[in-house]
């Protein structure tokens, strides 16, 4: 699966746009968020080449490990990294990709 963005604000609510193959429309698509504190958001399904999930907001600028199910216990491998940041700590960024297998 692939994400267009890798990072985002700790207040933002990002949206990540996944890419890969075989998805679908199960009640437990989601993606985990697991750092300080696991953090599951819903997937919303576009078709079976794309999905979108919206990433929480952070209580503090961290790296997490961030992963993709379709049945809620077989997550995605390796996890991946997606970051948390402080703008007034961090520059925007333009454009950043992290791939989940």
């Amino acid at each position: 699966v692939a994400l267009t963005v890798a990072l985002t604000l700790t207040q933002a609510h990002a949206r990540l746009q996944l890419r890969g193959a075989n998805l679908a429309p199960t009640p437990s698509f989601a993606c985990r968020f697991a750092g300080k504190g696991d953090t599951h958001a819903p997937a919303t399904f576009l078709n079976s080449s794309a999905a979108v999930c919206v990433a929480p907001r952070s209580p503090i600028v961290q790296t997490v490990e961030l992963a993709l199910t379709l049945d809620g216990s077989s997550w995605s491998r390796p996890a991946r990294p997606f970051t948390f940041y402080d703008s007034r700590t961090c520059p925007q960024p333009s454009k950043f990709h992290v791939w989940i297998y």
